[in-house]
């Protein structure tokens, strides 16, 4: 069977997760680096992302929500830090 250039491209995306333990480490300490390395590389709220569609309208709108909450969390913290200054 012949493969699809696309199919090449696709996959060449992709890299293998590779976890790099010493000989007598424990099967438990490398689940454990597995794991952070998986958080670290956010697959799975990639995948958790990409199980279902979101409509360009909703991700939009997801994406406006966020950014104004990011503003609104820096907003209180920059007036909590201006608050803790000491008078002159």
């Amino acid at each position: 069977m012949v493969q699809d250039s696309k199919d090449d491209a696709y996959l060449s995306t992709f890299s293998a997760i590779e976890v790099k333990i010493p000989s007598n480490a424990r099967v438990e300490d490398a689940i454990k680096r597995f794991r952070a390395l998986v958080t670290r590389e956010r697959i799975m709220s990639d995948l958790k992302e990409h199980q279902t569609y979101e409509k360009p309208s909703v991700k939009k709108r997801r994406k406006c929500r966020d950014a104004a909450s990011r503003a609104r969390k820096l907003e209180s913290l920059e007036r909590k830090l201006k608050d803790e200054q000491p008078q002159e």
